[in-house]
């Protein structure tokens, strides 16, 4: 009676031998992509490559929680960041690129989704000057619509006089 007890339980499903196969080659190219991750991080260039890249994650962190950018969000851009224009070309220069040909110190940058209309570069330029209340040097602002399309580019004082036409891309 006990075997038809035993006959009546569900049997226990075990992992199939070729399961088992997938499962070790995985494992040994997960090992093989760390271990070649591991042997590029440790030439000059995986270096610099790391090191750029943690420069620049930590700029974009700064960015998006600079001084005024809780005031643009609030008011008038979806998305707002206020770039250190130093900094970035500090990383320009690290990866040997040419620098822009923007003069300004700062780089503000509104997204302002699906509003209508537009605001102006000059809105946002008071809105952020009137927030942080004074600017090491000339700034400008730029009115991102999505992730490519520039409404405005204009380049700013550091009282907010619009001096001319700003750079898109510093």
């Amino acid at each position: 009676m006990l075997e038809n007890e035993n006959a009546s339980e569900p049997r226990k499903k075990r992992l199939g031998g070729c399961m088992i196969s997938v499962i070790f080659i995985l494992s040994l190219l997960g090992t093989a992509i760390a271990g070649i991750a591991w042997l590029i991080s440790r030439t000059p260039q995986g270096e610099q490559t790391i090191e750029f890249a943690q420069a620049s994650a930590q700029m974009m962190m700064r960015a998006a929680q600079a001084p005024g950018t809780s005031d643009l969000k609030k008011t008038l851009c979806r998305k707002a960041l206020v770039l250190d224009l130093d900094e970035f070309h500090g990383l320009q220069n690290m990866l040997q690129a040419p620098q822009g040909p923007s003069h300004a110190h700062v780089q503000v940058i509104c997204d302002p989704g699906n509003a209508n209309p537009v605001p102006a570069c000059g809105d946002v330029a008071r809105t952020w000057l009137k927030a942080v209340g004074t600017t090491r040097g000339d700034f400008e602002v730029v009115m991102r619509l999505g992730a490519t399309k520039d409404h405005c580019a204009r380049l700013y004082s550091s009282t907010g006089e619009d001096i001319g036409e700003g750079h898109a891309n510093p």
